[in-house]
């Protein structure tokens, strides 16, 4: 066989085309499993991250359930302390009211009027500190549930 002949160029060609074939299966097929490798490395660091996610607003929902508790509390607290606040207001209206009638016996009539006067005042005042007082303790408790919630 001489270098010439047809056949041999012809197997030559077989060959290289074969061996073409061969490398592009081959190539193709290490491809696939790079991909098939990467989307599942992909797939455990989507469920990392999501674990990751999942505990951090765990412990966001933990703070603020725990800021709602100790609002709630605060809440309860401020609202005994306005009950005995209006509890003893209402013992210095009833004093007042009372003191009133004492002076109603009184002989000078600008001295029953300035009790009455007084009074009357005295009652209006109360009330409206004791409003107040819960407004301003209701802001604060809230300012101070939702500095608490707020995640760190």
């Amino acid at each position: 066989m001489s270098w010439l002949d047809p056949k041999q160029w012809i197997l030559v060609g077989l060959f290289c085309v074969a061996a073409f074939i061969g490398i592009q299966f081959w190539e193709h097929r290490l491809i696939e499993e790079g991909r098939q490798l990467e989307q599942g490395d992909n797939a455990k660091r989507l469920i990392v991250e999501n674990a990751k996610a999942a505990e951090k607003t765990a412990t966001w929902q933990k703070g603020k359930d725990d800021a709602l508790i100790e609002a709630n509390k605060r809440a309860q607290a401020l609202k005994d302390l306005a009950d005995k606040l209006a509890t003893t207001n209402r013992g210095l209206r009833d004093e007042l009211t009372a003191q009133r009638g004492k002076l109603s016996t009184a002989s000078i009539d600008a001295v029953r009027q300035y009790a009455a006067a007084a009074n009357l005042v005295f009652g209006e005042c109360s009330a409206e500190v004791e409003r107040l007082a819960k407004d301003a303790d209701g802001h604060s408790s809230d300012s101070l549930m939702l500095q608490q919630a707020w995640p760190k």
